[in-house]
């Protein structure tokens, strides 16, 4: 029986890294953690049509930082940063709602969306939803790839 390796994991030390970076004591660590997938669950289903590609979470004692990666930043962004403000007030009422907490939303652009197998099954889920032809939306996916 071989050792099953996830492969997330297998590929920390050479080309990823983790997906939050925060430090907690063992106390509010389960707290925190259950934060960041409801926050990036939130994420996912707000910006849908943006395809967002990975949510990176980065805390210090009051400082909160989100880095979002999307294949289309300027739907996330808005008119002169519209969307994005209306983001973060979303964020702020529905997580931190009695806290004051400072909270800095980033976008960045995924380079190769083409490459990146989440935004690949995001599109094809889309053309399926919009009742297109599953072989075709199959093949066309695979031809952008």
């Amino acid at each position: 029986m071989g050792h099953k390796v996830h492969p997330k994991a297998f590929r920390l030390s050479t080309i990823r890294s983790w997906d939050a970076a925060w430090f907690s004591k063992k106390e509010g660590f389960a707290d925190l953690l259950r934060e960041d997938v409801r926050i990036r669950d939130f994420l996912r289903k707000e910006l849908k049509e943006a395809l967002v590609d990975r949510v990176e979470i980065e805390r210090t004692r009051q400082q909160i930082n989100i880095v979002i990666f999307s294949a289309k930043p300027g739907f996330i962004i808005g008119r002169a940063g519209a969307g994005i403000e209306d983001l973060k007030k979303k964020i702020l009422t529905k997580f931190y709602r009695g806290r004051r907490v400072a909270l800095s939303l980033n976008v960045k652009e995924v380079a190769r969306p083409s490459l990146s197998a989440q935004i690949v099954g995001q599109q094809i889920a889309a053309d399926i939803e919009k009742r297109f032809p599953f072989r075709r939306a199959m093949k066309q996916s695979i031809e952008r790839v």
